[in-house]
């Protein structure tokens, strides 16, 4: 309904009546797949994606029963009959529910047949002439990072190996050891198919973060790139510098130049270095932040460990609980697992 009312209603506030860019905040990654639904083919024309693209696993909720049943139990609904499920936990006190689970990514699109007929995956043909704008910041995970491992933001506490092994242990327990040992040894040690007719462009956002609390060795952490793409360093100059309007100026040119054109170097706004576009075969990105210049154009980002989460994690045995199911995405409270060879 929304989209559909933007169609609508766009030219009364100066939008064009078919150039639409569907522009999510960071984290409100789950909106791109509004790109590939075939309910909205012809919508859009263009999209930007920071920090998260349909293809995360965490973009879509993979076993919405399980966790149904789940948060059914620690409300007190039955689980026995999804119907009697479905209606009790739309009854369910508000407070109890918001309660009852932590940070699990349970309120994510599902594949319902309908408006999302199948995995993001398998739905690209439906945005192969849109053009996308996708990238990360450099530290994006800090903020799960520094949650997880308290002693990573105090410069004087020493962060054990231990404590590094647990965290990525509890990230990949549905591959059990075999994938807590691969991932911990390739971090202490694709963008997708060629489009049909739209354009791609890739970027690493690597200001370092203005948080006083963080350790110098801190970037760019989750959100830190909204400042600068909305004009803040302009609307309250006190509190930053001349470099951060710098970099606020080239970022709202390329955002804007994209929105407009489909190409972030063309538009009304001059930019400080040519952005070119992400291909199969350049595997072009840019690496933004306040001291951009022809070398801020760099190939094959973080193409190692897109390796090894694409293929070499995904190869190693997955874990099953003792009743044959797989675990579903993070640890069940006392759930004991084995090894499947499958």
């Amino acid at each position: 309904l929304m989209v559909l009312w933007v169609e609508a209603g766009s030219w009364v506030f100066g939008g064009h009546g078919v150039l639409r860019s569907l522009f999510p905040n960071p984290s409100c990654f789950h909106f791109v797949p509004q790109t590939l639904s075939p309910k909205n083919k012809g919508l859009f024309k263009r999209a930007i994606s920071q920090s998260g693209v349909g293809l995360c696993n965490w973009a879509i909720q993979r076993d919405p029963l399980v966790w149904a049943k789940k948060l059914g139990e620690k409300v007190g609904c039955s689980t026995d009959n999804t119907t009697v499920l479905a209606n009790c936990l739309r009854h369910s006190n508000p407070k109890d529910l918001t309660l009852s689970y932590h940070m699990q990514f349970t309120h994510l699109p599902i594949v319902d047949g309908d408006f999302l007929p199948d995995v993001p995956e398998k739905l690209f043909a439906n945005a192969a002439d849109i053009d996308y704008l996708a990238g990360v910041n450099n530290m994006d995970g800090h903020i799960f990072a520094g949650v997880d491992v308290p002693a990573i933001n105090r410069p004087l506490v020493k962060v054990t190996a231990d404590q590094v092994y647990n965290l990525i242990k509890g990230l990949t327990v549905d591959r059990g050891e075999a994938g807590a040992n691969a991932t911990y040894n390739i971090y202490t040690q694709s963008w997708g198919d060629k489009p049909e007719s739209g354009k791609t462009y890739s970027y690493v956002f690597s200001e370092p973060s203005r948080m006083p609390v963080y350790p110098r060795w801190v970037g760019a952490d989750h959100t830190d790139d909204l400042q600068y793409v909305f004009g803040k360093p302009f609307a309250t100059p006190l509190g930053y510098w001349p470099k951060h309007r710098t970099l606020s100026k080239a970022m709202i040119a390329y955002w804007t130049n994209f929105a407009r054109t489909g190409d972030p170097n063309k538009g009304h706004s001059d930019v400080p270095v040519s952005w070119p576009a992400y291909t199969n075969d350049g595997k072009h990105y840019l690496d933004i932040n306040h001291k951009m210049n022809k070398d801020s154009v760099k190939q094959d980002l973080r193409s190692r460990f897109v390796t090894f989460w694409n293929s070499v994690y995904l190869k190693l045995p997955q874990v099953r609980l003792e009743d044959g199911e797989p675990i579903p995405g993070e640890p069940l409270a006392g759930a004991k697992g084995r090894v499947s060879k499958n």
